[in-house]
């Protein structure tokens, strides 16, 4: 097992390919398994099934013509009930959050559906998802939806859903992700009582730490040093859909739809506004991509860089 755990950081190192595929395997495992409970050798072994099952499964699509994405994030919000200030999705800065619109977003899900084929994690969040209006009747549409295989819920305690919303959260496709901030999360009892009630499937997060992201100032960095960050990514699996338009990360969609980074054609793929086809030319093309995005030069979340560990939820006094 030491040699597999060897080899699994070597090719990560060498293989952008490979880290992005041995991370977004993440969202699919949790689904079936609480790691809390699982051992380190158990947990290995789960991780290396999962990878062998899913890289087959891809290979042989790709084969056949299928196009299939192992997991992604379908933004619906950017309000939420916290303004932590050092939230990585960077909605400690959005002065005016909104909600997007029910039908654009059941428009924006229908496209990516003709996108691909088949999509095994899709993760929906904001901000806080559960502010959005009508957050169950997309729930209830993506879960009845053959081509996603699960969906996954992050929310932040902070709040009950209503009875409507609950209904549509107890479904074998969803799993819910609470964060708990301690005291700010000042409903998650509250929450994991409804839940059991529900027969909802959740797991609560306990948050002792978050990596430091940095601010959303230009770094000013060489092209080669923009191509080092994008490589050496801790979090490659990310792919934002914000919008109708699919992103590598968060940061990349928050920071061009807040008009902070340069918006550039080639650092994101505009699939509400594309044919089916023609977006779904464009997305293989932009998930084999190795050069650097904008957003690189926003952000310091890479392993070419120091690991600064920061407080989790601290919160700002205003937007920023």
């Amino acid at each position: 097992m030491k040699y597999l755990r060897n080899l699994k950081y070597y090719l990560c190192k060498k293989s952008t390919y490979f880290r992005r595929l041995i991370n977004s395997v993440w969202p699919v495992i949790e689904f079936k398994y609480d790691f809390s409970n699982i051992s380190g050798f158990k947990y290995r072994l789960i991780l290396i099934l999962t990878l062998l099952n899913l890289g087959i499964r891809t290979m042989i699509g790709r084969i056949l013509g299928k196009f299939e994405i192992i997991s992604m994030e379908f933004v619906i919000t950017t309000k939420c009930t916290l303004k932590c200030k050092d939230c990585a999705n960077l909605l400690q800065h959005y002065e005016k959050p909104y909600n997007l619109h029910i039908e654009k977003l059941i428009r924006y899900f229908d496209k990516l559906t003709k996108v691909f084929d088949y999509i095994h994690n899709l993760t929906i969040l904001g901000g806080e998802p559960l502010m959005h209006p009508e957050f169950s009747t997309l729930l209830e549409y993506v879960c009845n939806s053959s081509k996603v295989g699960t969906v996954k819920v992050v929310t932040n305690g902070t709040l009950i859903p209503k009875e409507k919303t609950l209904s549509a959260l107890n479904s074998p496709k969803v799993l819910v992700k609470v964060s708990n901030y301690g005291p700010l999360s000042n409903k998650i009892e509250e929450l994991a009582d409804v839940f059991t009630e529900h027969n909802i499937n959740y797991r609560i997060m306990q948050l002792d730490r978050w990596f430091d992201y940095g601010n959303i100032e230009v770094r000013n960095r060489s092209s080669q040093e923009l191509s080092e960050i994008f490589s050496s990514c801790r979090t490659p699996i990310c792919q934002s859909y914000l919008n109708g338009e699919f992103h590598f990360c968060p940061r990349s969609s928050a920071g061009i739809d807040l008009g902070v980074v340069e918006r550039r054609a080639s650092d994101y793929v505009d699939i509400g506004n594309l044919d089916a086809k023609e977006a779904r030319r464009q997305v293989k093309i932009f998930l084999n991509k190795t050069k650097y995005v904008q957003a690189c030069d926003y952000c310091n979340n890479a392993s070419c860089l120091p690991l600064i560990e920061i407080e989790p939820g601290t919160q700002a006094a205003h937007y920023m």
